[in-house]
């Protein structure tokens, strides 16, 4: 059975006790990527002052991977230049660098902010060392390595309290970290620790598109990444949901455009509805003259308007919005014993999935074969599962 359609996978941070680089990077190892191949990629970098060290852990009961960058020898202080140097120089995919670069310079220009200095003058501690370059370019490594199109987290956890930085003692969340999740969702917990870190707001913001996961949503892999320290009181764990989303669909706004037109020579009709059609609009057509009914996508209204002046008689039209609900839909290439036939599965809200054999498919079978029509879509509709089915008992559906 070949999917004609490949829905887009993603990667939900689960973000339920907080976010750091190293977490994301082993919540994605614990996905299914061996530490070797991780190696190997991150050699591009042309950076070899550290060690990978990964290993399992429980906390909680909840089995886990932990990763450690140990780097060699004392570091310096790097710059934004240093950092994109490193970037520009290395043997990492173009993408991969471009946003990496992206994800360092929202940093710098946070910290620009907190301390009232120039971009270029700001000198990096913790988040500019060969560990945090190392998580950075490893999570985008992982997630390419994984085949993820789109990436959606939980509100960030905010903990209380201060931590000691090399500026000083500071309040937390770190000033740094508030500045990176301006505009992103966040969540105050009231715990006396970090729990977001510059790198992990800093990945969040760059590359999630917000919290709002597509529902349903199907579950394929689970991976969690543990933090350095453990907690008694919660699990110091990061989790990661790999799957895709199958919308049931929801509102969207559409314009419904109306005109009458009484006095076109109805041979120009067909041809006028084709130039219409090339904007996928919908129509429905009535008769008093003839009034057309159009549903049309805000993004293609003005084309739309100005094909109904051009090609058609009509000198007027109403127009106003509305709301609809559409299901989604996939298609799937389904071996019967009539042939290759496309099957449409629909997504009810309940989620469950309507399957549907495609009529044109059951047509030409019914013309090649010399069989009755009906005949045709009831063998097919037997064979490739009718009406209403459960979800596949071997992927869970999560509901909104």
């Amino acid at each position: 059975m070949t999917q004609s359609a490949t829905p887009v996978k993603i990667c939900f941070f689960d973000a339920f006790s907080g976010i750091s680089g190293d977490m994301a990077l082993a919540a994605l190892l614990d996905c299914g990527i061996r530490l070797p191949r991780l190696k190997d990629a991150l050699a591009g970098l042309k950076v070899s002052n550290y060690s990978i060290r990964r290993s399992r852990v429980r906390h909680h009961g909840i089995s886990a991977t932990r990763l450690e960058v140990r780097v060699k020898g004392t570091e310096k202080r790097r710059s934004l230049g240093e950092i994109l140097k490193i970037l520009e120089k290395s043997d990492i995919d173009a993408d991969i660098q471009a946003k990496a670069s992206a994800i360092f310079r929202r940093m710098a220009r946070a910290e620009s902010r907190v301390h009232g200095e120039r971009i270029r003058d700001v000198h990096f501690h913790e988040i500019g060392s060969t560990d945090a370059i190392v998580d950075i370019v490893g999570v985008l490594i992982a997630l390419k390595m994984l085949g993820v199109g789109n990436v959606y987290s939980t509100p960030l956890p905010l903990g209380a309290g201060f931590v000691d930085t090399a500026h000083g003692l500071m309040p937390l969340p770190s000033p740094a970290t508030v500045e990176i999740l301006r505009g992103y969702p966040v969540r105050k917990t009231g715990r006396e620790k970090e729990l977001t870190t510059p790198t992990g707001a800093s990945l969040m913001a760059s590359l999630s598109r917000g919290v709002d996961l597509p529902s349903p949503f199907i579950v394929e892999r689970v991976g969690y990444g543990a933090g350095q320290r453990e907690s008694d009181l919660h699990p110091n764990l990061l989790r990661v949901l790999l799957g895709e989303a199958r919308n049931t669909g929801g509102r969207e706004p559409v314009n419904v455009i109306e005109t009458v037109i009484d006095d076109m020579d109805p041979q120009l009709i067909p041809y006028f509805q084709d130039e219409i059609d090339r904007y996928s609009v919908q129509m429905k057509k009535g008769r008093t003259g003839w009034v057309f009914h159009i549903l049309v996508k805000p993004t293609s209204f003005d084309q739309v308007v100005e094909t109904l002046f051009r090609e058609s008689t009509t000198i007027g039209i109403r127009f106003w919005e509305v709301s609809r609900i559409v299901l989604k839909r996939f298609s799937e290439q389904v071996e019967t014993s009539l042939g290759r036939v496309h099957v449409k599965e629909v997504f009810l809200p309940s989620g469950r999935v309507r399957r549907k054999p495609e009529y044109d498919d059951c047509q030409r079978i019914a013309r090649e074969k010399g069989l009755p029509l009906l005949e045709v879509m009831r063998r097919i509709e037997k064979e490739t599962g009718n009406d209403l089915l459960d979800a596949s008992p071997d992927r869970l559906y999560i509901m909104e």
